[in-house]
């Protein structure tokens, strides 16, 4: 399945993510320029490493894997 995303350069190596070992879904939404629907349906998919915690379903993404997955599926991912 090929996705196309216009990805936000601005926020792929700001202040704000610089000091986070994990991603939420905010920052997947902010950095793909994408809703948060899509964010949720990307990280339930096996697209890139994530942790679901049980108590709240919340979703934390290790910023390191993701944006080895992000640079390793530019082919995929053009808008």
């Amino acid at each position: 399945m090929i996705m196309r995303f216009a990805i936000n350069t601005d926020m792929t190596d700001t202040d704000e993510l610089a000091d986070k070992y994990v991603l939420n879904i905010d920052d997947i939404s902010d950095i793909l320029n994408i809703g948060n629907n899509k964010a949720y349906e990307l990280a339930g998919g096996d697209y890139f490493p994530t942790k679901r915690l049980s108590e709240n379903g919340q979703y934390l993404i290790p910023k390191k894997s993701f944006f080895e997955w992000l640079n390793n599926s530019q082919d995929e991912i053009l808008g």
